[in-house]
């Protein structure tokens, strides 16, 4: 029975340190914007429809900067997302170059790829809980009569 509950006691702890590192991506999710992010890719040719970005937000100038590298941010802090909708396009020319900026969203990798594990794995120790205890105290009874 020593066995169980120390596997018992392993699965405790592996499961809560899961927890954890769910909460840690739940709340860093939520401090970076919800889960948005701002791409940019530099483009080496010009692209056929593009407007130009005179005046770039934050946002857009550090993506445009770094291409390649998401930039975390909210969507109403940015003006991209209103401007690609209003030309109708993602390519953009700015200072004489070319890029496509898109936006993504984390949120589904983060939360909604970790969340049904960890349910079930809460789940998973409730009835493991309720296994060592209930066996664990029929022994003690059996032991005393």
């Amino acid at each position: 029975m020593r066995v169980y509950v120390a596997l018992f006691t392993v699965f405790t702890i592996v499961l809560s340190v899961f927890t954890l590192i769910v909460a840690a991506g739940i709340i860093q999710v939520n401090a970076s914007g919800y889960g948005f992010a701002l791409v940019a890719q530099e483009l080496s040719e010009k692209p056929e429809t593009y407007f130009t970005l005179t005046a770039p937000d934050a946002y857009a100038m550090q993506a445009i900067m770094d291409p390649g590298k998401p930039v975390f941010c909210s969507p109403e802090d940015t003006q991209i997302l209103d401007l690609t909708q209003e030309y109708g396009t993602n390519k953009i020319e700015f200072e004489n170059n070319y890029y496509e900026i898109g936006s993504l969203s984390v949120v589904a990798f983060s939360i909604n790829g970790m969340l049904p594990p960890l349910i079930l794995g809460w789940i998973a120790w409730v009835v493991v809980a309720v296994f060592v205890f209930y066996f664990r105290r029929k022994r003690q009874t059996t032991q005393t009569q």
